[in-house]
């Protein structure tokens, strides 16, 4: 399959048309969902945007107040529960665009979150298996519903996945490779907590698998990075408010890993106690929220034994075990990077949601993250399948012509995908409910 693939020329042939179809599909979502009214759910997000806004200018603006997010006056207190990396990043994008331009941010995000799905699996496959993995995730309600979402959620999950493609793709064998690596985690952790859950990845997959456990420098700094950073965000704290908050930090933290109850920004216990009393009950909620947004959203079936509803969660999981086993046949096209790319994505994607289980709890957005790890999953699982097929047909046939026997295969695999699209587009009208807690 040498003609499909490789070719940065090839690339822009269904890139540029990829990225022109969801600057209009996300825009003309947004554009919608500002034309709601205020007790649409939709609207959140904006109603969100307003209040960052509110807060990033009270009290002489953002600067005046050492770059924190100012969330009450009398008495004065800032929103510590996250780094303030993203309240920073709005805030210039704001000075220097104006508020009326500020939705350009999320858009660009959004965007190069397919685009580096189109890229890295174009390369490692085939650019029309880089399309449609890229055309699933932009198109799942999900990932359409918060396409403009103003957070950190949006900003990590595009740094986390630049990283894990580029360890993927081993960059961590080069000088400049590791400084993009270090670059793109020290970001990832300075947005939001899930960078954390990257850096760890990287570092054991880095010091037991490449290194088989023995140290060098830049095993050592992998080790050290997370906390230093994390130092860094402490220290941040501290000139903000004159103290560490160790305890108010700490209420927190168990708050959003367990069952103990959501607090505010201020520290005090909020009406949001999770219905699951143990980790049992709460991986039977976590799976029903699978099932509700990778086996029945997505395509809305109403037969519980239909192939297409069952491939696009189940694909998840398939991949995943090829990807950690080497399954014979499987490797010739499923190559190392993908395989890599799905593990890390699996064990930093759910390990977090796991963990952080009461957040995942009340805030359906977190599932954002795994909508690429789905996505992919899906696309290269019928992609396998096909060809699969095509080169079984090739050894029984004995058919020595690769053009003969790769274009029904291709054919196929994209008359497939493209009777998906159609399924997809009927959802388009859909919003998903936003649920937004801080």
């Amino acid at each position: 399959m040498n003609y499909l693939n490789k070719s940065n020329t090839k690339l822009l042939i269904l890139g540029i048309p990829l990225v022109l179809f969801f600057i209009i599909v996300f825009m003309v979502h947004g554009i919608r969902a500002n034309y709601e009214p205020d007790s649409h759910p939709s609207h959140a997000i904006k109603t969100h945007l307003r209040e960052i806004i509110g807060n990033i200018e009270v009290d002489g603006g953002l600067i005046k107040n050492r770059f924190g997010m100012l969330y009450n006056i009398d008495p004065r207190f800032y929103y510590i529960h996250h780094p303030s990396t993203i309240i920073v990043t709005l805030y210039i994008f704001k000075k220097i665009f104006g508020e009326s331009f500020m939705f350009l941010l999320p858009l660009f995000v959004s965007l190069s979150i397919v685009v580096s799905i189109y890229y890295f699996i174009s390369k490692s496959t085939n650019i029309f298996v880089g399309f449609w993995c890229a055309f699933l995730t932009g198109m799942h309600p999900l990932f359409l519903g918060y396409s403009l979402f103003f957070a950190h959620d949006p900003m990590t999950l595009l740094l986390t996945l630049l990283v894990i493609m580029g360890v993927s793709r081993s960059a961590l064998e080069s000088n400049l490779g590791k400084s993009r690596i270090i670059l793109l985690l020290i970001l990832a952790m300075m947005y939001d907590w899930l960078g954390y859950f990257v850096s760890l990845y990287v570092f054991l997959y880095y010091f037991v698998i490449k290194r088989r456990m023995k140290w060098d420098r830049l095993s050592l700094i992998l080790f050290l990075l997370p906390f230093t950073v994390f130092a860094l965000f402490l220290l941040h704290i501290k000139i903000l408010t004159g103290s560490f908050n160790f305890e108010h930090l700490v209420r927190v933290f168990i708050g959003r890993i367990s069952n103990a109850g959501e607090r505010a920004a201020d520290g005090v216990v909020i009406n949001a106690i999770p219905d699951y009393k143990n980790c049992f009950e709460f991986l039977i909620f976590f799976k029903g929220y699978l099932k509700e947004y990778f086996f029945d959203l997505p395509f809305l079936i109403v037969h519980p034994y239909d192939f297409r509803r069952w491939f696009f969660l189940a694909g998840g999981f398939i991949l995943l075990l090829f990807s950690i086993f080497n399954v014979p046949g499987v490797n010739k096209l499923l190559h190392k990077e993908i395989r890599i790319f799905l593990s890390m994505m699996f064990f930093t994607m759910f390990s977090y949601l796991l963990v952080f289980n009461s957040f995942t709890y009340y805030h359906n957005f977190s599932l954002l993250n795994v909508v690429p790890f789905f996505a992919v999953s899906a696309v290269l699982l019928i992609y396998i399948v096909i060809y699969g097929i095509s080169h079984i047909f090739v050894k029984v046939a004995k058919i020595k012509s690769e053009m003969f026997t790769n274009l029904p295969a291709c054919l196929a695999f994209n008359g497939f995908m493209f009777y998906y699209a159609i399924m997809v587009f009927k959802l388009c009208s859909r919003i998903i409910p936003v649920r937004i807690r801080w």
